[in-house]
């Protein structure tokens, strides 16, 4: 079973901007941009643990396109999905980065300092969400190993209907963390986007 509780609770925490929202975009500050950007990058981050999920589960195997499908579950099954997810990794270094230069004084002049010092813990704990993104990218790794052996060995015996099947049970597996996924990643859009009509930014 895929564990993506820390990346998700993570992607939640960030609903504290949310909570002091309506003192950040009346200052109009240039800074918006930058916070708007450090919401991509975190998107950016928790959308590609569900591409490679829907890799497996948009598969369904038939006659004309079990060569193209088996040469994709042998990859899934070599674990590369770790190599396109890793991808997605640097992105914790950039937003400290942000964060440090253009993030933290407009918090501190614009919040109350127990405000400040929230964002602050937060941000403290995106510079170390590498950790947190690591252990995500390999559960879903795993599973998509597991997961991709076990249809193959379906395949390889000319089971089409079972291998099928698998993909179709996985699928109910994993939609109530799919569904949490794709509403932190939906909150983080939208904030973003409040952000960048903030900052004035085309």
């Amino acid at each position: 079973m895929i564990d993506l509780t820390s990346i998700i609770r993570l992607a939640k925490d960030l609903n504290l901007i949310q909570n002091v929202r309506d003192k950040l975009v009346r200052q109009n500050e240039p800074a918006a941009a930058k916070l708007a950007e450090v919401l991509d990058e975190l998107v950016k981050m928790v959308n590609a643990l569900d591409e490679e999920i829907v890799r497996y589960l948009s598969l369904s195997l038939n006659d004309e396109n079990v060569i193209a499908g088996r040469t994709m579950l042998l990859g899934l099954e070599a674990g590369q999905s770790m190599l396109r997810m890793g991808e997605a990794r640097g992105h914790c270094y950039k937003i400290a980065n942000i964060y440090d230069k253009y993030l933290k004084r407009w918090f501190h002049d614009v919040l109350d300092p127990g405000e400040a010092q929230q964002l602050d813990f937060l941000f403290d704990t995106l510079h170390t969400a590498d950790s947190v993104m690591l252990y995500a990218m390999e559960s879903v790794t795993r599973w998509l190993r597991d997961e991709a052996q076990q249809t193959l060995d379906a395949v390889d015996v000319d089971d089409l209907f079972g291998a099928n099947q698998r993909i179709r049970d996985a699928r109910r597996e994993v939609r109530d963390a799919r569904i949490q996924l794709t509403e932190a990643m939906s909150s983080l859009r939208g904030m973003q986007a409040e952000f960048i009509a903030v900052s004035k930014v085309v």
